[in-house]
């Protein structure tokens, strides 16, 4: 997971981007799915506190979809 693009680019981003873009997250006219912002302050709070520890997919999928089955298509 350290090695995918989102993560690459948001340890590129300073702690004001991150948070701009958390706004942005959040604004309904750009996103209407809730999913991203749950995804957002899960992966953001794993690079805040432990940046190289850092779970794989499947386990940051069992975080935000419990009882689903994990699905890499869908990550």
């Amino acid at each position: 997971m350290r090695d995918s693009k989102l993560v690459q680019t948001l340890l590129q981003l300073e702690k004001a981007e991150r948070n701009r873009f958390k706004k942005f997250l959040m604004s309904p006219f750009f996103n209407s799915d809730p999913n991203l912002i749950a995804i957002y302050d899960l992966i953001d709070g794993f690079l805040i506190k432990k940046p190289d520890e850092l779970p794989e997919k499947k386990i940051l999928w069992g975080k935000l979809f419990k009882g689903i089955p994990f699905d890499d298509i869908r990550c």
